[in-house]
């Protein structure tokens, strides 16, 4: 074989560990970084979905208890953080994003110390933060959890394969319990993660043992937590030792939470009640990675083939109505009788992929109808965004693979010559559970950022390899990776930097302010209209922010009526039975009309229907109460006041 040609397929010598300093250097780089990206986009993540565990931690903050004064959506533990959050900061909405903004902190640190162990290069993995960074500017809050137990697990999963014991295997119970405490869901990904764990780290314990911890070159020490192998070296007693110890911290973490779920709704109803809520067509994401294509990347997508579609829209104050007349012959507006809710114009159009639209824009207002981002990528011959999504997805499901293919090709290696194989078993299980979270959770492409920190970490392991080959080719999908990070967040505030300023501002503005409600008229009619005691019957396609902004907690249980949640004749009577019982002034839509979302309960429609009317202007979306006098009038419309 030529040299030039061994070289390029021969490994080279493993590479030490980074130093002690390199590596708190770089995670205090990586920190520093992901704070300023999270603050940068502060006002860009203020919306419903970031916030949706705030109306149970209103209620909570109001006295109510979960499975007695309302139904959670299984995150306890996340709606009792987030009631602490705002304990702590006065009731403003800083005090929920800090919380967020501390799990993704965290969590980010930690998944760049796994890179850091694995690589074993500080250049290699400080170079795959610049496309995680671009990614986290475009990542909703929500997301904070997974942002933090995934690679937490990861950590404390190697930590127990470094060195196996009693100890360590209860502390991985303990970070499941919490994590199922935060969604429920989680524990069956760190449950499973850890039966991983458990069993890998007996089948690589002589291996371990002479090899070290993986990032390391100390040996192991016995700390008295170990336990020896049994009787002709079985395995078995040290594996049940450990996985007791590890029932045993779970039990002792979920045990208050079972005990008052117990007391209030029971185990059975409590599990069917969660399993209708998220209940989801089965997808395989990994069927994606037959389309990979990273042509897709670089090149534009075609317009789609002309449908007919119908746009709303207001015309500008300055064209005159024969200048209308002329722009609807020119850009093909055929009229539509009537108006829509916001008294906007309807039309009909051949296509709505006409880039002529992008001129006509200037003539408008309020548009509903028009894809202008699809529109402006054709005219600049940017890829689109489902196309760079799509990459992301599929790299984000290839890691796993990678890293388990390599754990394996690393123990086949193993033997007198065959090196430094300590961090084989850690990558076999970190693959396999990534694989299992990609699974269940990679719904649609978007949900790539909820591993993205932990991937690119794990992956800069490939910019380090030991073979050229492969460097080359992790080179190569690196910065196509990049350029699709920067394509599909391309409209953050990062990237648009003559609105940052004013969007951080004004994002600030927003997170201090006391109360929160300041500037959104509709809540703060419903903030200062209700007294103590008040309740607010909410429904919508997002409905978490109505009860919080209000200030005042919910009423029938839940917010969840737009989907049919617990429409069930039982439970449908449980509902009402809270609403006959509670003080309920309005009913709000965020929405549609309030009775749409209603028509699944007929019997508290047929109780709304009775007892409320709706509001002058809301269309529907507003309801009060006509069995109440009201205290005052609010606003230039006189609307009834209750406080």
């Amino acid at each position: 074989m030529p040299r030039s040609l061994a070289r390029l397929v021969t490994p080279r010598p493993e590479r030490p560990p980074v130093g002690r300093t390199a590596h708190r250097r770089a995670l205090w780089l990586v920190g520093v970084l992901t704070a300023v990206v999270l603050l940068l986009t502060a006002g860009n993540q203020i919306y419903d979905a970031n916030l949706f565990v705030m109306a149970e931690a209103t209620a909570l903050l109001a006295g109510d208890r979960p499975g007695r004064d309302f139904f959670g959506l299984g995150t306890p533990l996340e709606a009792y953080a987030a009631a602490a959050a705002q304990v702590a900061s006065g009731g403003r909405l800083i005090g929920e994003f800090l919380r967020q903004w501390l799990y993704i902190l965290a969590g980010a640190v930690i998944a760049f110390h796994l890179g850091l162990r694995l690589s074993r290069s500080v250049a290699a993995t400080l170079v795959v933060l610049v496309p995680t960074l671009v990614i986290l500017a475009n990542t909703p809050t929500y997301h904070a959890s997974k942002l933090l137990f995934f690679p937490l697990f990861t950590w404390l999963a190697w930590r127990y394969l470094d060195q196996p014991g009693v100890r360590r295997s209860a502390v991985l119970g303990g970070i499941s319990a919490i994590a199922f405490l935060s969604r429920h869901d989680y524990g069956v990904y760190l449950g499973f993660g850890s039966v991983v764990a458990l069993a890998v780290a007996r089948l690589a314990a002589p291996a371990l043992r002479h090899a070290g911890p993986p990032g390391g070159s100390r040996p192991e020490v016995s700390t008295g937590c170990e336990e020896p192998p049994g009787r002709n070296g079985s395995l078995a007693g040290p594996l049940v030792r450990d996985a007791g110890a590890y029932a045993v911290a779970v039990a002792i973490v979920v045990a208050p939470w079972a005990v008052s779920v117990q007391m209030t709704e029971g185990f059975v109803e409590y599990a069917r009640m969660r399993a209708m809520l998220f209940e989801s067509p089965p997808r395989i994401p990994y069927t994606s990675l037959l389309r990979l294509n990273p042509l897709r990347v670089l090149t534009p997508d075609p317009l789609p083939a002309p449908v007919p579609a119908v746009v709303n829209f207001v015309w500008r104050s300055d064209i005159d109505p024969s200048r209308q007349e002329e722009l609807e012959r020119e850009y093909g507006l055929r009229p539509l009788q009537g108006r829509d809710s916001r008294n906007r114009l309807r039309y009909e159009v051949a296509t709505a992929y006409d880039l002529r639209f992008l001129e006509l824009e200037r003539h408008i207002s309020d548009p509903m109808g028009f894809p202008w981002d699809r529109l402006r990528e054709v005219r600049a011959r940017l890829p689109s965004e489902p196309n760079v999504n799509l990459w992301l997805l599929q790299i984000a499901l290839l890691v796993p693979l990678l890293l388990i293919a390599a754990g394996v090709l690393e123990l086949r290696r193993r033997g007198p010559h065959g090196g430094d194989a300590s961090n084989a078993w850690p990558m076999v299980v970190a693959g396999v559970f990534l694989a299992l979270v990609h699974s269940a959770l990679f719904r649609q492409p978007s949900y790539v950022v909820v591993t993205a920190p932990l991937s690119a970490a794990l992956g800069a392991r490939f910019l380090a390899g030991r073979v050229m080959v492969g460097r080359a080719c992790a080179v190569i999908v690196l910065v196509l990776t990049t350029c699709a990070a920067v394509m599909w967040a391309r409209r953050t505030p990062i990237f648009l930097v003559s609105e940052l300023g004013a969007s951080m501002s004004t994002g600030f503005d927003q997170l201090l302010a006391s109360p929160p409600v300041e500037g959104e008229p509709r809540y703060r009619y419903l903030y200062e209209c209700t007294a103590p005691g008040d309740r607010v019957l909410i429904t919508g396609a997002t409905p978490s922010l109505v009860s919080y902004y209000a200030n005042r907690p919910f009423a029938g249980g839940h917010t969840y009526w737009h989907h049919g949640w617990l429409s069930d004749p039982t439970s449908e009577a449980r509902s009402l039975d809270l609403l006959q019982r509670q003080s309920v002034p309005f009913v709000v839509s965020t929405h549609d009309p309030v009775m749409t979302d209603f028509k699944q309960y007929p019997r508290i429609h047929e109780y709304l229907e009775t007892h409320y009317v709706a509001l002058e202007g809301t269309y529907g979306t507003t309801l009060v109460d006509t069995r109440r006098r009201p205290a005052g009038r609010f606003g230039p419309l006189g609307y009834p006041c209750f406080r």
